[in-house]
């Protein structure tokens, strides 16, 4: 089952256009930061139904163009996403949201009848089968598997060293003597945690757009070398299952 991410600012537009799509898997967004989370998570988004304007305080402007910075993103890093405009433009407008989004189709909200919808979400999709050779979507499928969960199980080790650092230097606080050394000790484990950190983040944001970039076999088997080289680099592919890597199931072994 394809999915589907809809982002607009309107819950009632999430509603509508959300239950006119019940053979798809719709994970919706209602706001912009609330997309840029979704398509930063991971998550292997076939086609997003994007609307053009989404405001995030009450300053902005109805027409900030927020959404068309999503599309924008959705283009240069996840290119294999195909991208569908929402917006209330009068039709008139139709040629100039297309011209400069550069999405797949443009669904207008003053006349559009919901029946069109899946329609236009299933000619999209088209598109992508059409560039993928037999195959190729489910290998691309499992790897953004093998690369979930090797994140998934960084960031929760991540979380958990931190954490326990964190609350060593906070024990500190009521302690009748400081050793200075210590607490810059730890400091420097943190300092160095969330250089990691920073990192892998940047090395996973490199995966997931060559992920969605994937149209042959070469492209596959060159992402599954960055897979391996990320979970080498980063110590996830112990396999103890405990989640932590030292294979002692206590959950905060060693980065």
């Amino acid at each position: 089952m394809a999915r589907i991410l809809l982002v607009d600012n309107d819950q009632d537009w999430l509603d509508l256009i959300g239950g006119s799509l019940p053979d798809f898997d719709v994970d919706t967004a209602i706001s912009y930061k609330a997309a840029l989370r979704a398509i930063s998570s991971g998550v292997s988004y076939d086609a997003a139904i994007v609307d053009l304007n989404l405001i995030d305080s009450p300053n902005r402007s109805t027409l900030d163009g927020l959404g068309g910075r999503i599309l924008d993103k959705l283009r240069d890093n996840y290119p294999a996403t195909r991208r569908i405009a929402l917006t209330a433009y009068p039709p008139s407008s139709v040629k100039q949201v297309l011209d400069q989004y550069v999405v797949d189709d443009l669904l207008l909200k003053g006349n559009m009848a919901l029946a069109v919808v899946p329609e236009v979400v299933n000619a999209a999709l088209a598109l992508t089968s059409a560039e993928l050779p037999p195959g190729i979507r489910a290998l691309r499928s499992k790897l953004w598997q093998e690369f979930d969960e090797c994140r998934k199980d960084w960031s929760y080790r991540f979380e958990r060293q931190s954490t326990n650092i964190c609350n060593e230097l906070r024990s500190y606080i009521f302690r009748p003597h400081v050793d200075e050394a210590e607490m810059a000790l730890l400091q420097t484990q943190l300092d160095a945690l969330k250089d990691q950190q920073k990192a892998f983040e940047e090395m996973c944001s490199r995966v997931a757009a060559m992920l969605h970039s994937i149209k042959s076999d070469e492209d596959v088997r060159l992402v599954q070398l960055e897979i391996n080289y990320l979970r080498r680099t980063f110590h996830t592919d112990d396999g103890d299952g405990d989640g932590d890597g030292d294979g002692d199931g206590d959950g905060d072994g060693e980065l």
